[in-house]
């Protein structure tokens, strides 16, 4: 307890009742200063020269206690006593109302100790994963699998491994088992992605197969999440390892085995404008694994051509996968009697085989010449009544986020760019700017042409934007999600969305290139791509084979 006069004086007049103030005061050595505090509380009251409790005697006690300050470390203490192990101090502020100055009283008197305990930051605590257990083989995968699993347990030699399997094919069983043997030889995986969208798939299937080894590093994550994940990694509490191509720099202890999925993807070259160091994640993951005497899985439906060349030329291992399953068929039913829908595919084998869905090009010239001038050619559009009808679930994608492509001026010729990046820039109907999508340059809409002034400035081109305001009126019912860079700026709100358009509350969604990757949506019957040339055009010696390959990884 804290010296206290004015509780002094309350016990003087508690025990002696109409006691005269004067020797109230000298009994306690109190002022008038303390006696006005207890008049004023109406602890006290004072009738003529005599001093009497206001308050029933039973309450003095506790009053005393607050003057004296001990009310809160006595309520500290009765929390304290009712646990057997540490309490944390946010705890007890809360339940205590008390300060870090009253602990520290405390443990000055002896009666308490404070002190630290280190909190592990990690990005998949509160989430849970049902475990999984490994699926049956088709033929094809077991030939790949002998061969992977020889690499891994060192009885071949372990080149890198170029796993080329169409969309759906089963690479991601391959992966699982591959670090499933790496772990049981003590050993550490890193696997892969080339998107932060397809990070939380990849890490539901890999926590579902190793719940307790496994975290998760990219740069959506806080830097305090990434600095304990990485210090756990370094301590062995962590053997595998899933994230984006900054994951590779995880110090987990003796790497054996790494994998990257889509290895064609141009997301795992790290180049400027980003910040330096630059590398290739593929090139870097070679040398990890030569220096670690490791495994190097390259896997993709559509193969760099860098990589295939060198598998042509016997430098890397061709693995082969070239049969889609389509789930397995416990999957297939369960989801079908889930969602009321009837599956489009039977078989009586366990795993179904199908082929690459047809692909029906459409020239929008000739679409232009009937008469329909909307974004939508009239197969795409009757394709879409009929799915929606059938209860069922489609992709429209157009590789540009935005609302329209570029900004030009009709009288002079003007095109609105990026003063840092000369590139065009593109127009946002969400906040009315034009954004470069190159450096995330940002300036607002133009009004009138910067140059002649004219006020004929046209916004031309589509962006995702557009889409969505098109297929809304078009089909007014229908329940639509945008996925882009705009509506996902973090690694949650891709989960969300994603999230949300595989519990069917939507009935099409339109996107980027993030719609194009690995996801398994077996509800969806129909892919649209609108503009499907539009990368043709792009500055980039590679863009027929980037166009190739997305088109090829949305239509699997």
């Amino acid at each position: 307890a804290r010296p206290s006069r004015a509780a002094d004086l309350l016990d003087v007049i508690a025990a002696v009742a109409g006691v005269p103030r004067r020797d109230a005061l000298k009994a306690a050595r109190a002022t008038e200063t303390h006696l006005t505090k207890l008049i004023d509380a109406g602890l006290v009251s004072a009738d003529d020269d005599a001093l009497n409790l206001a308050i029933p005697r039973e309450q003095v006690s506790a009053h005393a206690d607050d003057l004296r300050r001990v009310t809160k470390p006595r309520r500290v203490l009765h929390i304290l006593a009712r646990h057997d192990q540490a309490v944390e101090v946010s705890w007890l502020y809360a339940q205590a109302d008390c300060t870090l100055n009253d602990l520290r009283r405390l443990e000055a008197a002896g009666v308490i100790a404070l002190g630290e305990a280190e909190g592990v930051r990690d990005s998949l605590a509160g989430r849970t994963f049902a475990p999984s257990a490994p699926l049956a083989l088709t033929p094809e995968q077991e030939a790949v699998w002998a061969v992977v699993r020889g690499a891994v347990e060192g009885q071949t030699p372990a080149s890198p491994f170029l796993l080329h399997g169409v969309t759906g094919s089963g690479k991601t069983e391959i992966y699982l088992r591959a670090i499933e043997r790496t772990l049981a030889l003590g050993r550490s995986a890193i696997f892969l992605v080339p998107e932060i969208a397809l990070t939380p798939q990849t890490v539901a299937r890999v926590a579902a197969r190793f719940p307790t080894h496994t975290a998760v590093i990219h740069s959506g994550l806080s830097e305090g999440e990434r600095l304990d994940t990485w210090r756990r990694a370094r301590e062995g509490k962590i053997r595998v390892v899933v994230g984006a191509r900054s994951a590779l720099f995880t110090p987990v202890i003796d790497p054996g085995l790494i994998i990257l999925d889509e290895e064609h993807d141009t997301s795992y070259k790290h180049t400027p404008p980003l910040l330096p160091p630059y590398y290739h994640a593929r090139d870097l993951a070679e040398e990890m694994t030569r220096v670690y005497d490791g495994v190097l899985i390259l896997g993709s439906a559509t193969p760099d051509l860098e990589s295939m060349h060198r598998a042509e030329q016997g430098a890397i291992t061709l693995l082969r996968l070239p049969q889609r399953i389509m789930g397995h068929r416990d999957h297939i039913s369960a989801l079908a009697d889930e969602s009321g829908v009837q599956p489009r595919y039977s078989g009586s084998d366990a795993a179904l085989m199908i082929d690459l869905p047809p692909v029906e090009v459409v020239d929008m010239r000739a679409e232009l010449k009937v008469g329909n001038t909307g974004m939508f050619s009239r197969a795409l559009e009757n394709a879409l009544r009929e799915t929606l009808e059938r209860r069922e679930q489609a992709i429209l994608l157009l590789n540009r986020r935005g609302q329209a492509t570029y900004v030009f001026c009709r009288d002079c010729g003007y095109v609105a760019k990026c003063p840092r990046c000369d590139a065009p820039l593109t127009h946002h109907r969400v906040g009315e700017a034009l954004r470069c999508h190159r450096c995330g340059y940002l300036e607002a809409e133009p009004q009138a042409c910067p140059s002649c002034k004219s006020k004929r400035i046209k916004f031309f081109g589509a962006g995702t934007q557009q889409v969505e305001q098109a297929l809304i009126k078009l089909f007014p019912r229908a329940r639509v999600v945008r996925w882009d860079g705009d509506t996902a700026a973090s690694h949650e709100a891709h989960e969300a969305i994603l999230g949300r358009f595989i519990a069917r509350k939507a009935d099409i969604m339109i996107g980027t290139q993030m719609v194009a990757k690995g996801h398994d949506l077996p509800l969806v019957t129909l892919v649209g791509v609108v503009s499907a040339d539009t990368g043709l055009a792009l500055p980039d010696f590679r863009a027929e084979e980037r166009t190739f390959q997305l088109l090829t990884q949305v239509a699997g």
